[in-house]
């Protein structure tokens, strides 16, 4: 209370601005929890933390969206999550959905308009991509269905009820999926370890389609002919002959840059304009796209 009373105080008087934002504080305060980090703009948060967004934390974002303080999509998609669908997802995974679907939105925002996303998880990314553009029609692939894919979308649906007929899900393992619609854009966002690789070789198979990849998880031992991933729903075994820029494994053993430049020169090799950007390093460390 000292602390909002401070900051209230402007020549003796108080703004009207740092009135609300004392108002708004009783207000969490008494309807509940308030956290630390509630007290702060939307900016100063940590970016890398695993803990769920809440209730109380959709006046936060409101307040950064009016100020400016953050970007007004991430702010929005925040507060929705905050009302609709609360303890449920981490922070970083807001913020990390976010600055990969600006990138992706940066990079290619005049080109296909039919999205895939490969390893689609919770689905944020793809309600983020059919937010920024309302031509997309993105099919999230994965293992097998989630039920929080499932309860996100419908969440906010009730928000933006266009994102039912942009977003539709496939289940199964990538590797004996049929061949992607002709033209459209490949995303991917930290498929672990080799599903990077199965990103690459779907992508620039027959049909060669644009892609956006952000990796992560680098195996770097190799195990004869054969190569295990982290992911943990995968029963089936990786085989080196299906990723050769790997070298059956050998490249594996220089880490994570040595992998990153052998499938940047595939992808040259086979005919792609690559470019390399970057996440903010505040929400992970692996931020190459």
């Amino acid at each position: 209370f000292t602390l909002c009373m401070n900051l209230s105080l402007c020549h003796g008087r108080p703004s009207l601005a740092a009135l609300a934002f004392l108002v708004s504080w009783v207000q969490q305060a008494w309807a509940g929890e308030t956290l630390a980090r509630q007290l702060l703009p939307v900016s100063a948060w940590r970016k890398n933390s695993r803990r769920k967004i809440t209730e109380g934390d959709a006046h936060c974002f409101e307040r950064s969206a009016l100020s400016g303080d953050a970007d007004a999509l991430l702010c929005e998609v925040g507060a929705e999550i905050s009302r609709s669908f609360p303890r449920r997802l981490r922070r970083k995974e807001l913020f990390e959905s976010y600055e990969v679907a600006d990138l992706v939105q940066k990079h290619f925002s005049s080109s296909a308009q039919s999205v895939v996303e490969l390893c689609a998880g919770c689905g944020l990314l793809a309600i983020f991509l059919a937010l920024l553009d309302a031509r997309r029609s993105i099919c999230c692939i994965d293992l097998k269905r989630r039920p929080i894919a499932d309860n996100l979308l419908s969440a906010m649906s009730k928000r933006w009820p266009r994102l039912e007929n942009q977003i539709r899900y496939e289940f199964g393992d990538l590797r004996e999926h049929a061949e992607l619609p002709e033209g459209s854009l490949v995303v991917s966002c930290h498929a672990c370890g080799m599903l990077s690789d199965e990103v690459i070789a779907m992508a620039s198979g027959r049909n060669k389609h644009s892609l956006f990849l952000v990796p992560c998880c680098y195996m770097k031992q190799a195990n004869g002919s054969t190569a295990k991933t982290r992911h943990p729903g995968l029963v089936k075994k990786f085989f080196w002959d299906r990723y050769p820029w790997l070298q059956e494994g050998l490249v594996n053993r220089n880490g994570r840059d040595a992998i990153d430049d052998s499938r940047v020169q595939q992808l040259r090799s086979s005919g792609y304009q690559v470019s390399v950007a970057y996440i903010d390093p505040a929400i992970t460390p692996e931020n190459r796209a």
